[in-house]
């Protein structure tokens, strides 16, 4: 029992190359300029037609004649033999059922094939590497990976959302919109301060008790802290936030301090 990788020429080329560069734009959000990117729709010719057929194939006597029999693994092109799927559905199901039928260990079929295949693919994809679409794909690649990482260290630094790294900069990081990113920094400060307010109001509030044991004075100055509070969280004020927690707990304060 032994593995064969037939080499094979197809009759069409493979048009499925990666894209060959990467195109910026810009469109109009409300009059702010959000910057992406996409990938152009240009894509590399691969142009080898060559294919490898990969089977096991076993002997066996009939009436003293030596004969053959072949159990098909799979046909890959040359450019999918570079892909960690290929291997993968080598090392699929079908491998198994395959060891099971043949009445062998998987771990025997495995190693059959992998010695075949793994030279094959190292010599392609060393080849593959020296080509102007692996070349350009992987600067692509690396581009888009450090944009990607930079809008993440920005929504971190300044507690918003990745969205806003485009209004501010562009793919390679060029600071387009100031006064946007100074607005960004403003609102963290913003929300920052309101943080902390509601931590020193809830840590307040903690001490309140259900039992109206408040001075009149007391009472008069909860009266005011309750209208204060509620004039600056009521939703009419409040348009472009979402306040119903904050309501919600000063309508329970309302009740346990009796006004």
């Amino acid at each position: 029992m032994y593995c064969v990788i037939q080499e094979i020429e197809r009759a069409k080329a493979d048009n499925s190359g990666n894209p060959k560069s990467i195109e910026t734009y810009t469109h109009d959000d409300d009059g702010i300029l959000y910057h992406g990117y996409m990938y152009s729709d240009d894509r590399f010719d691969r142009p080898i037609k060559k294919a490898y057929k990969i089977s096991i194939q076993k002997s066996y006597r009939v009436d003293g004649v030596v004969k053959k029999k072949a159990y098909t693994l799979g046909t890959f092109g040359y450019y999918d033999m570079i892909k960690n799927w290929t291997w993968d559905y080598i090392l699929s199901d079908d491998l198994r059922e395959l060891a099971d039928k043949l009445d062998v260990e998987y771990d025997y079929l495995y190693k059959l094939v992998s010695d075949k295949f793994i030279p094959i693919r190292a010599r392609i994809k060393k080849e593959f590497q020296q080509t102007d679409e692996y070349i350009s794909h992987s600067k692509n690649k690396e581009i888009v990976s450090l944009h990607k990482n930079e809008k993440k260290k920005f929504a971190d630094k300044w507690h918003c959302n990745e969205s806003e790294y485009n209004y501010c900069y562009d793919l390679y990081g060029n600071l387009v919109n100031a006064d946007y990113l100074e607005q960004v920094k403003l609102n963290k400060a913003k929300k920052e301060k309101e943080a902390e307010q509601r931590q020193e109001w809830n840590k307040w509030f903690s001490g309140a008790t259900t039992t109206n044991s408040y001075s009149e004075d007391e009472q008069a100055l909860l009266k005011k802290f309750y209208r204060s509070l509620s004039h600056k969280y009521h939703p009419d004020a409040n348009l472009n936030e979402d306040t119903t927690k904050e309501m919600k707990l000063l309508n329970k304060l309302k009740g346990e301090w009796k006004v």
